[in-house]
């Protein structure tokens, strides 16, 4: 779970700078919808002054005896909630859905879940 705090997990981006947003406020409309909330960590990546990557990270915990089936219907009903996060973000900074993921971090667990992709609607 240090990994998503590290900036090595970001190095990749190729950005001139990052910065992390803790407990990150937002307020966008997505389709004729205001959606409203907090995000737990947020890590933006920056090139030539602008957002050029995203990342939210959504801490866990209450999964340390789920396994196998039970785990992965845990983390499914987490994608929808993932998906607004990674919405909003693509709204708030003009990003395509490519330049945002999210993590599900299980911190009793120790285990990083990426989640991205389409977003769907």
């Amino acid at each position: 779970v240090a990994a998503v705090l590290g900036e090595s997990r970001y190095g990749a981006w190729g950005c001139e700078r990052v910065d992390v947003r803790s407990e990150m406020p937002f307020a966008v409309t997505v389709g004729g919808a205001l959606v409203h909330g907090r995000m737990d960590r947020v890590v933006l990546g920056f090139r030539n002054g602008r957002v050029v990557r995203a990342e939210v990270v959504d801490w866990k915990t209450g999964a340390t005896s789920v396994d196998g089936t039970a785990f992965e219907e845990r983390i499914a009903g987490y994608r929808s909630q993932m998906a607004g996060y990674r919405r909003a973000l693509c709204t708030m900074f003009g990003l395509e859905p490519g330049a945002v993921t999210a993590v599900l971090a299980f911190v009793d667990r120790g285990q990083l879940v990426e989640i991205s992709g389409p977003l769907g609607e």
